[in-house]
């Protein structure tokens, strides 16, 4: 998938998606979501329908819609007088949200040491290998999605299906702390080392190490997303 705009990882600022054969409303709420996903947009950047809708060139209806729908959904805020905007995380939320996902995500991978099967194993390793080649090639789309694919495959091998409801709920807001923790230069490249040690702890079945390793994550990108949130 080309950009419409922008060029690599400072590349993110800027880059808007290209729309899909789908029906209008959803690709440019489908384009819109992706842009958000990759940074295309500053934490609390101000979204400007009429901007937006010349980009896509469409009108300001499938853009307003799209960004309605973004909004119940928490990826931006609406305020009387200045519009959309990215939803910018406050630090309190930042570290509350963090304090909530180092726990599941670091009991989820103990777990999965435990109870992974072979298609989990094979599953976490295709989300790492994607990740690496992504990130090779410079594609911020296939980098977020394979980042989430490795999340979810984790996840999944805990094979317990309250946790993966709970890790599943705080997905939102792991995409908008994550816009601000990748605005650290190199850190999507640690991102890839950190997953790679979890899934070797958890294909080990060595379950003390897996939590050690996700915690270990988890705590590195709270440390970025702290550092960029307040030098911004």
């Amino acid at each position: 998938m080309k950009p419409l705009l922008g060029d690599g990882e400072e590349e993110a600022k800027g880059v808007l998606f290209p729309l899909s054969r789908k029906p209008l409303r959803d690709s440019v709420y489908e384009a819109l979501r992706t842009s958000i996903r990759v940074g295309a947009f500053e934490p609390g950047e101000k979204l400007n329908i009429d901007h937006l809708a010349r980009k896509f060139q469409v009108s300001r209806t499938p853009v307003r819609e799209a960004l309605q729908r973004l909004n119940m959904e928490e990826f931006v805020v609406f305020s009387p007088g200045r519009g959309f905007e990215i939803r910018r995380p406050t630090l309190d939320e930042l570290t509350s949200v963090y304090e909530l996902r180092e726990n599941l995500e670091s009991l989820a991978a103990a777990m999965a040491s435990s109870r992974r099967t072979d298609e989990d194993i094979a599953r976490i390793r295709s989300a790492l290998e994607r990740s690496r080649e992504a990130f090779e090639r410079g594609d911020l789309v296939a980098l977020a999605e394979a980042n989430d694919a490795f999340d979810g495959a984790v996840g999944s091998a805990a094979h317990n299906r309250f946790l993966e409801e709970m890790l599943a709920r705080c997905h939102v807001w792991a995409i908008l702390l994550r816009l601000s923790s990748t605005r650290m230069p190199g850190r999507w490249e640690a991102i890839i080392d950190e997953h790679s040690r979890i899934a070797e702890a958890i294909e080990r079945g060595d379950g003390d190490r897996a939590r050690m390793e996700a915690l270990v994550h988890r705590r590195n990108a709270l440390a970025s997303a702290e550092q960029i949130l307040k030098e911004g």
